[in-house]
């Protein structure tokens, strides 16, 4: 399983970061979004997968404790379990 977290560092400095909003998909592409950003200013940040993989599970209390999706990302402040899938060569 892999562990994304996203750099917030931007968006908490300028006083931004507000609410991360999950996608409601099982599945994402390389390069696709999983996740949506919003920002106080009105602003939209697409977060995107950066592999093909299904999602496992996202962090629920990731609004919560939004502070700590820019300093513990490796206990707290996660955002999703993603699963690549490789079919097996018969």
């Amino acid at each position: 399983l892999w562990e994304i977290g996203y750099d917030l560092r931007y968006e908490m400095a300028a006083g931004e970061m507000l609410y991360v909003d999950y996608l409601k998909v099982d599945k994402v592409k390389a390069g696709e979004p999983f996740a949506r950003l919003l920002t106080g200013s009105g602003k939209i940040v697409d977060i995107s997968s950066p592999m093909t993989a299904e999602i496992k599970e996202t962090n629920g209390k990731a609004n919560d404790i939004i502070c700590s999706l820019l300093k513990e990302h490796l206990s707290e402040g996660w955002l999703v379990w993603l699963a690549k899938v490789i079919p097996l060569e018969m």
